[in-house]
């Protein structure tokens, strides 16, 4: 069994985020972020980055 990191008392992966977190379900994985062709593009006609897109406005908008 691998350790676990240790890290300094307070820090932790959530210590900069923002006070709210929207998931933005998209296909495939990282490296299929910017692809705008089939398998990549949702039901909806939008991509991984136009859906990511929009959820950025829509915060921003807040």
């Amino acid at each position: 069994m691998a350790a676990q990191p240790v890290r300094p008392p307070g820090m932790g992966p959530r210590l900069h985020a923002p006070s709210r977190i929207e998931p933005v379900p998209i296909l495939g994985g990282h490296a299929d972020y910017f692809r705008e062709a089939a398998p990549f593009v949702h039901p909806d006609g939008r991509s991984n980055l136009d859906r990511t897109a929009a959820a950025v406005r829509n915060w921003l908008a807040l």
